[in-house]
């Protein structure tokens, strides 16, 4: 039998992936000897294969996978697009000068094809 091959290195960047949240970017910072992966900014462990180790709910098991430049691109695309969604959202109207505001609408405008 062939022994399953570690798909990740120490210091590798990997995209997380969970089913009802947001993928995002993580590096590698450990394998244990028994192919066990832990990651700088997450308490789950994965497999040599990417898969989270020990969760209860699959509903909310996370996974990993190498990080190429197109996949990373798209993640922080993603990431911008919701970061500028929630933004709108939280500003704070008292503390919105004029000019910023005609910015904004100049840009929203675009965005919904108006001018």
């Amino acid at each position: 039998m062939e022994k399953e091959k570690v798909m990740f290195n120490v210091g590798d960047k990997v995209a997380v992936y969970c089913r009802y949240q947001n993928t995002k970017i993580d590096e590698v910072i450990r394998i244990t000897t028994t192919g066990r992966v832990r990651l700088k900014s997450h308490s789950e462990q994965f497999d040599k294969t990417g898969r989270q180790l020990g969760a209860k709910d699959s509903f909310y098991r996370y996974s990993i996978t190498p990080l190429t430049k197109e996949l990373e691109e798209e993640i922080v695309k993603d990431i911008t697009i919701r970061k500028a969604a929630a933004w709108c959202h939280s500003v704070k109207v008292e503390t919105l000068d004029y000019e910023t505001a005609k910015e904004i609408v100049k840009l929203l405008g675009k965005m919904k094809g108006e001018n």
